[in-house]
C-alpha cells in the first residue's frame, strides 16, 4: 500500500491499470503465452515455472535454440528495466512505467516442419525428454506403435534434412491453411497449444492432429505437394452455444408471457348502474 500522498502515487497507478489489459498483444496481432486463458490447460501449468527460468537464462536450462521457448516461438518478452540478459535484443524502454520489451532472436517460427522427431507417451515424457536435447528435434505425444495405424513416418537413426516450402493461406485463432512441398516425409509443427477439439485435413483427407512439444501441434506430411488445413471444431463448444440460443429463447418466450398477463388489454364495456 502507498500513501496517498506519494510523490510516485501516479506512476503506479498507472502501470497497474495498464498491467490490467492483458491482451493487448492481440491489438498487434502478436499471439501471447500469458494472455488471457480461461481453461489453461493442466500442461501448460506442467512447463510455467520452467519456461519462466528459461526466460531468465537460469543453470540448467538448454542453449538459445534448443530450449522450449525458442520451440513454442516465444519471440517478445515484456519485463522490468532492471532485468538485463545479452541473449535478447531490446527493442523499446519506457522509463516513466518501468518496463521494457525485448526480442528474443533464437525464437523459431510458428510454423515448423521436421524430419527429426521421436515418439514420447505423454506430456510428462516430453518435458523430460525436451530439457536435454541437444539439437532440434520434435517430440510427438502417440501411444506405444500407435502411429502405424495412420501411416505416420518412423523416426530415421540418421535423419536427412528436407527441402520445405511452406506457404500460408489463412492463419487466424481457429483456422489454418497451407501449401506444402517437402522431398522428405516429415511433421508440421504449430506453435498453438492443442486443445480438445483441433482437427487437421490433409489433401481432404481427416487426420489426427498430436500434442507435440508439451505445447504444440503436429501433424504428419509424406513426401510431396500437399493442402494442409488445421482448424477448430469443438462439439463442446458448438452444445455450448445451441444451449445458450435455447435459454435465450426461453427466457424471451417467458418474459413476453409475463408481460402479456400484467398488462391485460382494456375493453370498452360501460358499466352502469
Amino acid at each position: 500500500f502507498r500513501s496517498a500522498f506519494d510523490e510516485h502515487l501516479d506512476q503506479v497507478a498507472r502501470r497497474i491499470i495498464n498491467s490490467l489489459s492483458v491482451s493487448t498483444n492481440m491489438l498487434w496481432g502478436i499471439a501471447s503465452i500469458d494472455g488471457n486463458l480461461a481453461l489453461p490447460l493442466a500442461r501448460r501449468m506442467l512447463v510455467e515455472d520452467f519456461i519462466r527460468a528459461e526466460v531468465m537464462n537460469a543453470a540448467g536450462t538448454n542453449a538459445p535454440g534448443l530450449r522450449l521457448m525458442d520451440y513454442l516461438g516465444i519471440r517478445f518478452i515484456v519485463s522490468r528495466l532492471d532485468f538485463s540478459n545479452s541473449l535478447y535484443d531490446v527493442m523499446s524502454r519506457d522509463e516513466g512505467m518501468n518496463v521494457q520489451v525485448m526480442e528474443n532472436p533464437a525464437a523459431h517460427p510458428r510454423f515448423q516442419f521436421y524430419t527429426d522427431f521421436a515418439y514420447v507417451d505423454d506430456a510428462e515424457q516430453a518435458f523430460s525428454a525436451i530439457k536435454s536435447l541437444e539439437r532440434p528435434q520434435l517430440l510427438i505425444e502417440t501411444q506405444s506403435d500407435s502411429y502405424k495405424s495412420f501411416n505416420i513416418p518412423i523416426p530415421a537413426t540418421v535423419p536427412e534434412r528436407a527441402e520445405v516450402s511452406i506457404v500460408t493461406h489463412k492463419a487466424t485463432a481457429i483456422d489454418y491453411v497451407f501449401s506444402i512441398e517437402a522431398d522428405k516425409p516429415g511433421w508440421f509443427f504449430l506453435a498453438d497449444a492443442n486443445y480438445p477439439g483441433w482437427k487437421a485435413k490433409l489433401d481432404g483427407q481427416q487426420y489426427e492432429v498430436y500434442s507435440a512439444q508439451v505445447l504444440g501441434k503436429a501433424v504428419p506430411i509424406p513426401a510431396g505437394e500437399h493442402q494442409l488445413r488445421i482448424y477448430f471444431d469443438s462439439n463442446t463448444l458448438k452444445t455450448g452455444k445451441y444451449i445458450s440460443l435455447i435459454s435465450v429463447l426461453i427466457i424471451t418466450l417467458l418474459g413476453g408471457i409475463r408481460l402479456r398477463y400484467r398488462h391485460p388489454k382494456s375493453t370498452d364495456t360501460d358499466y352502469r348502474g
